[in-house]
């Protein structure tokens, strides 16, 4: 199950920590870089990992006919690309990192506008209906046009 790999990941950590650290071991230079870089890969991604475990272990499913937990699922994905960030961050890739807190920005305030949408019933999270998340889309770009329209 998810604790034996976490554990095989967990063991995996440990022996690039100790081979990385080991003075009686007789490794080039670029090697024992190399050891400590795998290392910190290896400890991040495990990082990752569970907390993506954390994250979506309380859902089930990713819709249902609850709007409550279907914008908590949202905002889960929105918590997710800022763990995914910390993690490029974390590994060196601060560009990539930069772009995904953009994302992140979005997605927040997507996840707040559609919540306004469906609690003024002008949307319905339905996982019934196909294209939802396009519904959704469409109508808050047609809310947008009017309100610019209006002023």
């Amino acid at each position: 199950g998810d604790a034996d790999q976490f554990a095989s990941f967990s063991g995996l950590f440990v022996v690039l920590d100790e081979l990385a650290s080991k003075d009686d071991l007789y490794f080039s230079i670029h090697k024992t870089q190399e050891l400590h870089s795998s290392f910190k890969i290896v400890f991040h991604v495990i990082n990752f990992l569970k907390q993506i475990k954390t994250s979506f272990s309380k859902f089930d499913r990713l819709c249902t006919l609850d709007k409550g937990y279907n914008i908590a699922v949202l905002e889960t994905i929105g918590s997710l690309t800022k763990d995914l960030a910390n993690l490029y961050t974390n590994l060196g890739g601060l560009v990539a990192a930069a772009e995904i807190n953009k994302n992140q920005d979005f997605i927040n305030k997507a996840v707040g506008n559609i919540e306004k949408l469906v609690d003024l019933r002008l949307i319905s999270l339905d996982c019934n209906t196909p294209w939802t998340l396009d519904l959704i889309a469409g109508t808050m770009d047609d809310l947008a046009v009017l309100m610019e329209d209006v002023g």
